[in-house]
This record gives C-alpha cells, sequence and structure tokens, in this order.
C-alpha cells in the first residue's frame, strides 16, 4: 500500500502544481501541461483565468488524494473502499474543475468574438 499512496501523494502535488503554476502565469499556454482544452488554449487570457476557475475545485480533489494516501497508510486493512472512494472523488473534482476552466474560457472567447 505504500506505493499507491505515494502514487496518490505525487499525482495530487502534480495536479494541484499545475493548476497554480499555469494559475499565477508560471506555467505558459503549452500543449504538455495544464488543462488543455480549446477554450484554454485560445488565449492567454483564458488559460490563466480558466485555471483559476478550476483552482478550487482541483485543489480539493488534491486534498483527498493525500488524505486518502494517509488512511492507506495508517489502516491498510479497508484499502480497496479508500481507494475506490479516493479515486471517485479525486476524479469528480477534476471533471468539476476542467467544467469550470471551460465555462470560463467560453465566456472569454465569446467576450473576444463580441468587441
Amino acid at each position: 500500500m505504500t506505493v499507491v499512496a505515494i502514487v496518490l501523494f505525487v499525482l495530487a502535488a502534480v495536479v494541484v502544481g499545475t493548476t497554480v503554476a499555469a494559475t499565477s502565469g508560471i506555467l505558459k499556454r503549452n500543449t504538455i501541461a495544464g488543462i488543455r482544452i480549446p477554450a484554454l488554449l485560445s488565449s492567454d487570457e483564458a488559460w490563466e483565468k480558466g485555471h483559476q476557475a478550476a483552482l478550487l475545485p482541483i485543489t480539493i480533489g488534491g486534498v483527498i488524494a493525500v488524505v486518502g494516501g494517509i488512511v492507506l497508510l495508517v489502516h491498510p486493512a479497508g484499502v480497496v473502499v479508500v481507494l475506490i472512494a479516493t479515486i471517485i472523488l479525486f476524479v469528480a473534482l477534476l471533471s468539476w474543475g476542467v467544467l469550470q476552466a471551460t465555462r470560463t474560457g467560453l465566456a472569454i472567447a465569446r467576450r473576444s468574438l463580441d468587441e
């Protein structure tokens, strides 16, 4: 279970870290890291603001992944339930974050077209 816990920790760090870096402008628009959907790749503003919109749910998902990893280390007996719950919540929150980012990116694109 140690390996699974480490994977959860690393996954949480990478996903949250990438989102924070994109939010702050450290991670510029690219095709490798970040939320790479057309709405966010359309402009630098959409990239940063979309990641800002996604930051809260993605951070909550990251915290859940870390907590799930800690629980797996401390109580390995309930592995299946904890692992499944952690994965479901993590994926759901990441999806919510991407949805928020998409909405924001599309709103910025619409605004740009109207100007």
